[in-house]
């Protein structure tokens, strides 16, 4: 099966629930109560910019090879990883309103990214023709061939794009 023939993750709507705990007020299970203020070193920094994203994920993957003796992934796999981070952070900067979020981890499946910004608006291909060399356009389908799979999960205020690079 090559990349192209993988199937997209469905979209889920809902998103990720916060875990309950009867200790936390702010938790269904703790009674409902107000939730405690978020200490802004609680969140991860969001990059200002794709430059500062790929250095996350530079920095992240170097941390994961260095834990497997060295054995990181192949080139063409982190030139991969370090594509589809410029193009989702781009992407959500320059048609989503702004970067709103960006996570990204190493799972036993590769590489998790999630991208959150300001748009409810989902990605959208737009039919080219090549005879007339269009600017742009390229960054949704070149992130659909160079992941397992991609999903788009809306919430309030925005959506996440959440995409899964292999390592191997």
């Amino acid at each position: 099966m090559t990349r192209t023939d993988l199937p997209q993750a469905p979209a889920d709507e809902s998103g990720p629930q916060r875990p309950s705990d009867e200790n936390d007020p702010g938790s269904p299970a703790g009674g409902g109560g107000p939730q405690r203020p978020s200490d802004e070193n609680d969140a991860p920094e969001v990059p200002q910019n794709a430059a500062a994203a790929r250095a996350v994920v530079t920095r992240l993957l170097e941390a994961w090879s260095h834990g497997r003796s060295g054995e990181g992934p192949a080139e063409v796999v982190l030139a991969d990883a370090l594509l589809v981070t410029s193009e989702l952070v781009t992407n959500a900067v320059r048609h989503g309103g702004g970067l709103t979020g960006f996570t990204a981890e190493i799972t036993e499946d590769g590489l998790l990214l999630t991208v959150a910004d300001a748009s409810p608006e989902a990605p959208v291909v737009t039919e080219r023709d090549p005879a007339t060399a269009p600017i742009g356009g390229y960054g949704w389908p070149l992130v659909r061939r160079l992941t397992e799979w991609v999903s788009v999960r809306h919430h309030l205020g925005g959506k996440n794009v959440v995409a899964l690079i292999a390592l191997v």
